[in-house]
Order: C-alpha cells, then structure tokens, then sequence
C-alpha cells in the first residue's frame, strides 16, 4: 500500500520505495555512527541529566526538522 501523497510524488512503485527506505537507513546509521550515538540517544540522555548542551541539541533536532518540513513541504495543502 502507497501513501497517496508518495503516490502523488513519486508514482505507486513499492520497489523506489523500499529504495529510498535503505538508501535513507543507511544515511542515518552513518550519521549516527559519526556523531557518536543518535538523536533520540543525546536527547534522552541529556535530557534526563539536565545537560545545557543535551536541552540546546534537543532544541535545534526540532528546529532543524520545522525548517527541513518547510523546505519540503511548503504550505502545501494535503
């Protein structure tokens, strides 16, 4: 099953997206192992320990995703 807005980008081929699925988990375990760790780790951790830089990263994770969401999606009506 597609979703309708993938459809609507990309077609209904479950094959492009099981390819954009690896190729994306692929860049996120790279990401992570350069960085250390992951997001949720550094955020959790930090968070809990009432670490400024765990609080300051949290922040900028959410900032970081609303400016991506809206470099992607715009005001787009779905």
């Amino acid at each position: 099953m597609v979703p309708k807005m993938w459809k609507k980008r990309f077609g209904d081929s479950n094959s492009l997206r099981v390819i954009a699925a690896l190729i994306g988990g692929i860049f996120i375990g790279f990401g992570a192992r350069m960085a250390g760790g992951c997001t949720s780790g550094q955020g959790i951790s930090g968070g809990a320990f009432l670490s400024v830089s765990g609080w300051l990263a949290i922040c900028f994770f959410f900032i970081g995703g609303i400016i991506t969401a809206f470099i992607l999606f715009g005001n787009r009506d779905y």
